[in-house]
């Protein structure tokens, strides 16, 4: 095997016969647009609202060419080019000879370059066509129904209009034998109780055909050989006893094999890790019992997570692209993200619908950390039709993205998309596409979990705010009331950093902020409703007004900090019914001046990752509390609770309750308390008197005796005598 060196170009035009007038070095992977605006000295489209300029782009035809210089050597060989993503429709040719049309990023482009070839040099295109567009009545996410592109990039309350074209994953032109091998595919039957597993395996070859090959499979655990296979043809099916299980973070190792395969006529060789695991989605405890009296209907759908037999508590959150380009995205990217995840103590990523499909760094090092993925397709927040053209290139998409996947053991969900059955939305089960996803799910991975979208029934999304305007009640109350099989989205925004709103924002705009162009592109006004997300009137309901820059992004802060805490560990509470929590949302595809988002552009760490850090520990004392600001002098209630979602068990356990009016305190006690595995132990309710002259925030602090990684902490508000309300500095910054 070799690989041809291609040093690409590219250029725009408007018409699909023009040829561009200007060119340009392109990087492949990479973007079209970011090449361009690159080269030709566009100002930093994350400042203000320069990415403005960039949306003529959108609406072009974009060539990328290079010259091949093919070895003199390939007689009996075959030449490929391939492109792992191609973004979004395209045509190939060489010398000016077309070799296929394709539409869909996700999917793989294989083409064969012999027929066309010269013995001089070889011009290989790649004509990329204008962005999908089903209408031009406005220019939203509604233009992206008809496509299986992701529709995060036509504009989202976090993301701004600027939607990528090009070769955005990797590419090469190689010349190779006739029975070279491309992959080694590898299914399984898992029993877990004689934990054995009947492998079966598939090579697949670059030339598409069966061929007769001779093969030795060696199976290594760390290195070892463990079990040896030889065979003819390009399957073969063994049993392997005695099985190490891959396991997610918290309940084990994420242990995987290296299957080893050599072909002994040509002595090509080629490895891949292979991790066994069994999963399911099983029904909520209690869930049947919520429908016991007539009339009947149907009990909420299934939404425990089962990893080998063992119930699995998701705590975890929702990804978006880390990059508005993802050719752009770095291995190294992906790495630190999912770092800071396992870092916050969670166990699952939701890909969330609207943004891309990852690349497979982002898969293999979920398996390697033992991190779950819960992977959407690219349906969100639309109607998707049920048009054969439409349903041809999602079915294509959906068979490619699956076969890709289901490799690796930590994609243990399958999910038709973002919010399909919303109002919104408007689509059903009986939507052509999402029956098609189910389908295409059951033919090529039947034993992993499918949800047509999320949520289902039972489910909660949202809130997105500390406090609702509308029912006047904050989050300690909401999610106090809240009965939900699963939190799969729930937000808590906050202002940006203020040295990022000072990288993006013009300095005669920054403070007080207001609703101009560059704060709205940043999306702290008009993003999802006219004052989100900064919700500049909800820090000073609490706080007062706000004399800087510096105190107003503290205080939003810190809001989001206390807010998270409270969902994540509500949800935890509310165990077994309630079987995960996902906040919404990780980290951003650029920098926003106002968001959800506990990780910013610049992998900062916002204070509620730390809140949230704290709230998802295995083990943990908690707290329930009725609602977040009280009146001096009245009574306030919490109730106790020990959370235990892994295998430690205590006993014996004596804590203090500990609330702090600045220099005053008062102590109550919890003794003899048990914590068994994989269960939450209630605790009692305690009533605690406000004082009269306290106001602003005050603590409590949960202290378990000889077990300090056990504790918590809180805050609180006494809100302030009316007649003080606006003379006294509610928080010292």
């Amino acid at each position: 095997m070799k690989n041809i060196e291609m040093n690409w170009e590219l250029g725009h035009h408007t018409g699909k016969e023009q040829t561009p007038e200007q060119w340009v070095k392109a990087n492949v992977p990479g973007n079209a647009q970011l090449d361009w605006a690159r080269a030709n000295d566009y100002p930093d489209f994350h400042f203000g609202d320069n990415y403005k300029q960039w949306v003529w782009m959108e609406d072009c035809y974009w060539t990328y060419q290079t010259v091949l210089d093919l070895p003199n050597d390939v007689e009996g060989k075959k030449v490929f080019f391939q492109a792992k993503g191609i973004d979004y429709e395209c045509e190939i040719y060489l010398n000016d000879q077309l070799l296929t049309h394709h539409t869909g990023m996700f999917s793989e482009v294989k083409v064969v370059l012999n027929p066309y070839m010269t013995e001089a040099k070889n011009q290989l295109k790649v004509i990329v066509f204008p962005v999908p567009k089903s209408h031009h009545n406005s220019y939203d996410r509604s233009q992206a129904d008809h496509t299986a592109k992701p529709a995060v990039s036509y504009g989202w309350d976090w993301h701004p209009r600027l939607i990528p074209s090009g070769i955005w994953d990797e590419a090469r032109c190689i010349v190779i034998g006739p029975q070279a091998v491309k992959s080694l595919l590898v299914d399984y039957e898992l029993d877990l109780q004689q934990r054995m597993a009947q492998v079966n395996m598939e090579v697949s070859y670059w030339g598409g055909n069966f061929w007769d090959g001779s093969y030795l499979l060696e199976v290594l655990d760390e290195g070892k050989c463990v079990k040896e296979i030889r065979f003819n043809g390009n399957t073969s099916s063994f049993e392997l006893a005695d099985l190490k299980l891959w396991w997610c973070v918290g309940q084990g190792d994420p242990f995987q094999y290296d299957f080893v395969l050599t072909d002994l006529e040509t002595k090509q060789q080629i490895s891949r890790k292979v991790a066994f695991r069994k999963v399911a989605l099983v029904m909520n405890e209690g869930a049947y019992e919520r429908t016991n009296t007539f009339p009947k209907s149907r009990s909420c759908p299934p939404v425990q997570m089962e990893l080998n037999g063992q119930k699995i508590f998701l705590k975890g959150t929702n990804w978006v692209n880390p990059e508005i380009f993802p050719g752009t995205i770095t291995d190294a990217r992906y790495h630190e993200l999912i770092d800071l995840a396992l870092e916050a103590n969670m166990n699952i990523l939701r890909v969330w619908g609207g943004g891309i499909v990852n690349k497979d760094a982002f898969h293999q090092y979920c398996d390697d950390k033992g991190m779950l993925v819960w992977q959407e397709f690219p349906l969100a927040c639309n109607n998707h039709p049920d048009d054969k053209q439409y349903l041809k290139v999602l079915k294509s998409e959906a068979t490619a993205i699956v076969k890709r996947l289901k490799q690796f053991a930590s994609t243990v969900l399958w999910c038709g998309g973002n919010e399909l059955f919303n109002s919104w939305s408007g689509m059903t089960d009986q939507s052509h596409a999402l029956r098609l996803l189910n389908s295409v799910c059951f033919e090529h991975d039947s034993n992993t979990p499918f949800l047509p979208t999320a949520p289902v029934m039972g489910m909660g999304h949202g809130h997105y705010a500390f406090f609702d305007e509308d029912t006047q009640q904050d989050v300690f109350q909401w999610m106090f009331s809240a009965d939900c099989t699963a939190y799969s989205e729930f937000g808590m925004p906050s202002p940006a950093f203020e040295n990022t709103i000072k990288k993006i924002i013009p300095a005669e705009e920054q403070f007080p902020p207001s609703p101009t162009e560059a704060w709205k592109a940043h999306h702290a006004y008009d993003a999802w409703t006219e004052k989100t997300w900064l919700n500049a009137h909800i820090i000073e309901q609490f706080f007062g007004k706000s004399e800087d820059l510096s105190t107003l992004v503290a205080r939003g802060q810190q809001l989001q900090r206390i807010g998270y805490q409270c969902i994540f560990e509500a949800a935890r509470q509310k165990q077994p019914y309630c079987s995960m929590a996902l906040n919404w949302c990780f980290n951003e595809p650029w920098p926003t001046a106002a968001n959800n988002s506990i990780i910013d552009y610049d992998n900062q760490i916002k204070p509620a990752f730390y809140g949230i850090k704290d709230a998802l520990r295995p083990v943990l004392a908690s707290a329930q509390f009725q609602r977040f600001s009280y009146d001096a002098g009245e009574w306030m209630e919490m109730d106790l609770w020990m959370l235990n979602d892994g295998a430690q068990q205590f006993d014996g356990l004596n804590m203090t309750i500990e609330v702090c009016f600045g220099e005053e305190s008062q102590e109550q006690y919890w003794n003899g308390i048990a914590v068994k595995s994989f269960e939450n132990t209630v605790g009692p309710r305690l009533r605690v008197k406000i004082p009269q002259h306290h106001q602003g925030l005050f603590n409590i602090k949960l202290k378990v005796e000889n077990h300090s990684a056990l504790d918590s902490y809180y805050e609180l508000m006494v809100k302030p005598m009316e007649k003080w309300k606006d003379a006294i500095a509610v928080l010292n910054i």
